[in-house]
């Protein structure tokens, strides 16, 4: 499991927020990751790359969302909230996109991901 703190301001709320969150899988497909986001509910995930940039596919929505960049949170989170729906999610799919990034950017590192992750895991 890999986990991890979010912080995002929440415009409509006028504050700033943190909760932790976690990743409870991540698969290895060669051009894609498959994740489980831990939010309020488990929220599959599948990031990846094209020839024109990166996505995020919500299964549990059948829609995505193109992203110029894994580690650009903030407008990860607006591109994804459209599709989402809810902003936290969205924020913490972005953080979780954030994570495991360098999986898909990093030719070498993604040899070393697994389909099964533990806290020794070193990311």
């Amino acid at each position: 499991m890999i986990k991890f703190d979010c912080k995002h301001h929440f415009g409509l709320q006028c504050h700033e927020d943190t909760w932790h969150c976690s990743i409870s899988s991540l698969v290895y497909f060669g051009g894609h990751l498959e994740i489980i986001v831990q939010t309020d509910e488990p929220v599959t995930v599948i990031v990846g790359k094209t020839s024109s940039g990166f996505f995020a596919y919500f299964k549990s929505h059948d829609t995505g969302a193109d992203l110029s960049s894994l580690f650009d949170v903030d407008r990860n989170v607006k591109k994804l909230s459209m599709v989402c729906f809810d902003e936290k999610i969205a924020a913490t799919v972005a953080f979780a996109i954030n994570r495991i990034g360098h999986l898909l950017s990093s030719p070498r590192r993604k040899r070393r991901a697994v389909n099964t992750i533990d806290d020794d895991t070193p990311f």
